[in-house]
């Protein structure tokens, strides 16, 4: 198994992150009206998908995982994520 990852795009850093370099890690500072932020996680392998959803959920983020390209659109239409993870090679049906 082995994990490529092009392109991260994540909005700027809003108060309640942590200072440590990667981004992920979310702390518990009351702040007035600041939500957990958002994962997307979207692969076709599901220990994969719970791997990084475990992960995630772990450091505090509210995540959804989806397993095909047209569930991530779906869900990338129906909500707001912060963070959209996804394999880039898809099986096909």
């Amino acid at each position: 198994m082995s994990l490529t990852v092009s392109t991260v795009w994540m909005r700027p850093i809003e108060p309640g992150f942590c200072s440590r370099s990667c981004g992920l890690h979310w702390q518990n500072i009351p702040v007035a009206n600041v939500r957990p932020p958002r994962i997307l996680i979207a692969d076709d392998q599901p220990d994969v998908a719970e791997a990084l959803r475990l992960l995630f959920k772990g450091e505090g983020w509210r995540v959804e995982v989806v397993s095909s390209p047209a569930a991530a659109l779906d869900a990338g239409t129906r909500d707001e994520f912060d963070l959209l993870l996804a394999d880039l090679n898809f099986q096909p049906c």
